[in-house]
């Protein structure tokens, strides 16, 4: 998971420097949506590694070899994230 979440920095890192180039600009150019909807892609994964490393249990479709146990015994935890704050659960 960490080695994951290093190459998702590093592809946010290389993304802000992307682009569509030529004159058009966003007006009918899907090429400019496409690096938009990387950079969302890229912001969501971080979100997605940074909840999963926090999250120390295996259940439904979560399942870490470190942490092989299911519990099932306890009511689902909900994972939040926010550039702000660290991942909390609640």
């Amino acid at each position: 998971l960490r080695e994951g979440l290093e190459k998702v920095l590093d592809l946010a890192e290389r993304a802000e420097h992307c682009g569509t180039g030529g004159p058009s600009g966003r007006a009918f150019n899907p090429g400019w949506h496409t690096a938009q909807d990387l950079r969302t892609m890229l912001v969501n994964a971080e979100a997605l590694f940074r909840c999963a490393l926090e999250r120390k249990e295996s259940r439904g479709a979560h399942y870490r070899v470190d942490y092989p146990l299911k519990i099932t015994s306890s009511p689902p935890r909900h994972s939040y994230v926010s550039r702000d704050k660290p991942v909390y659960f609640e």
